[in-house]
């Protein structure tokens, strides 16, 4: 590929699952046969041919909703942009593709000849700037919010209402219908947040969580050496030394963050339901916090006297001693999942480890469908199905490189894309 070309690749606001991501785990068959599996090949497996091979594939891959994506180069330095089987025309350049959070629409920049366009649920808008900028999609109602450059300026347009800014820094941040508009600027060594183009009070640093199901703003500011969190002009908790890993719940009904107020760290939990906010107790350390979708509650890895953790919302659960997978809820909320190794490695849904009896990296990319007893997952030439309590796998079709795998709810079935040679291949395992 042209070095001077930057594809859709270098996506991390839409999740996208890419075939390159899988560098990181480079787990062959050979070794999950090797122990003690029963290989179980295609029975529960199919495969669709999506590309014919026609076009040079150059990347590709999955959202997380029900999407797939690849872009081809059917001339030289020429590319073109694929959103489930429908192609754009040609350009020479193709990147920033996202999809919004309901899978419904996604939009795109590409360029031709110096002339930059938008690329937005299949169509094309001419746009006049020196550079792209941003695309950000609301979590409902599939309202766009996109960013220009023209020179040192950056033009930020929703709704055809446009706002000139200057050192801007992070992402935007929508409200949950698009409703609102806010993002953080620089100035002489100091921080501030721009709501609706209204210019909010300076600090040292500044780190926005979203905005609040009423339309407030919910942010966690630094003066001198404290950190407090608010919520419009409301203080919610503080003061800390840090605060890190800022969330809130797509309906902006719950907020948390790692706090410390010393060399200890803690969760604080923030919600309507509850008139102050609620602190965990205190460990040593603690990261990958995730919320709940809609209730109250949060889950976070930690470690205790050299054995993995993970605590949700106050309940300890054994974790791996060896290694510990990030938790994750499932989107319904109704299991809290992770995997993990000890002396052998296992899955963990809502407390209740089961031995998984192969060899995993536990820092993988997983799928599990909520209330069942599988999961999936994508080695670098196949997608693997697993029965969690039986020692049986079923694998895909062998490819010579796989994408990330998910869990399409709509179709029931785990999903993955395989390439072999320059066909792409949409595969799915489920019984």
């Amino acid at each position: 590929m042209n070095t001077t070309t930057t594809t859709v690749l270098n996506m991390p606001s839409l999740r996208l699952l890419s075939y390159r991501a899988l560098a990181f785990w480079n787990v062959s068959l050979a070794l999950l046969v090797a122990v003690t599996m029963n290989l179980h090949a295609r029975e529960f497996c199919e495969e669709k041919q999506i590309l014919d091979g026609s076009e040079q594939l150059v990347s590709y891959g999955l959202d997380s909703t029900t999407n797939w994506w690849a872009v081809t180069m059917p001339y030289d330095s020429l590319y073109r942009l694929w959103i489930n089987g429908q192609k754009s025309e040609t350009y020479d350049r193709i990147q920033s593709l996202v999809f919004s959070p309901d899978g419904e629409h996604w939009a795109a920049w590409a360029s031709m000849r110096n002339q930059w366009h938008l690329l937005h649920d299949g169509r094309a808008e001419s746009v006049v700037c020196t550079a792209p900028g941003e695309l950000h999609f609301s979590y409902v109602g599939g309202e766009l919010t996109y960013s220009v450059f023209e020179g040192s300026q950056e033009i930020i347009e929703r709704r055809r209402q446009k706002h000139t800014v200057l050192n801007r820094v992070d992402r935007l941040y929508t409200s949950y219908g698009g409703e609102h508009l806010a993002w953080v600027i620089s100035q002489a060594g100091s921080k501030s947040f721009v709501v609706d183009g209204r210019q909010g009070s300076q600090y040292d640093d500044l780190k926005l969580f979203g905005f609040w199901t009423d339309g407030a703003l919910v942010y966690a500011a630094l003066s001198g050496s404290q950190w407090r969190i608010y919520r419009g002009d409301e203080e919610v908790a503080g003061p800390f030394l840090q605060v890190t890993e800022p969330c809130l719940n797509v309906a902006g009904t719950v907020g948390a963050a790692i706090v410390s107020q010393g060399s200890d760290r803690e969760v604080v939990l923030f919600a309507d339901e509850y008139t102050r906010p609620l602190f965990s107790r205190q460990y040593e350390q603690l990261d990958a916090l995730v919320l709940h979708p809609t209730l109250p509650m949060w889950a976070a890895r930690s470690q205790l006297l050299a054995s993995g953790l993970v605590i949700m919302t106050g309940a300890e659960y054994s974790a791996g001693s060896v290694a510990t997978g990030e938790p994750k809820f499932t989107a319904d909320g109704k299991e809290l999942f992770y995997f993990g190794c000890d002396s052998e490695c296992f899955i963990s849904i809502n407390g209740k480890k089961t031995p998984i009896n192969q060899v995993i990296s536990a820092d993988g990319t997983f799928a599990h469908k909520s209330g069942s007893s599988t999961f999936a997952y994508s080695t670098t030439s196949s997608l693997v199905f697993r029965e969690i309590e039986r020692k049986d796998l079923w694998v895909s079709r062998m490819c010579d490189e796989t994408s990330l795998p998910r869990y399409n709810w709509r179709s029931d079935k785990y999903e993955a894309l395989g390439r072999i040679n320059q066909r792409l291949y949409l595969l799915q395992c489920m019984n």
